[in-house]
């Protein structure tokens, strides 16, 4: 989880400012596929993974 953790940090340290759907797309093909049909759990985990990093002060909320 760690990894996955510093590669979006990665992603949203180069495209600042960036909301979480911006890291999301970004990091399509590069750390997981895209979700198909009504599946949202890559989102969900970026949404909660960046959420964790906020809040932790690992990355910036801006």
């Amino acid at each position: 989880m760690e990894a996955l953790r510093e590669a979006m940090s990665s992603i949203a340290e180069g495209a600042r400012p960036c909301s979480v759907r911006h890291v999301y797309y970004l990091g399509i093909g590069r750390l997981w596929d895209k979700d198909t049909g009504t599946s949202c759990r890559n989102y969900s985990v970026v949404v909660r993974e960046l959420g964790y990093m906020r809040e932790s002060g690992k990355i910036p909320w801006e």
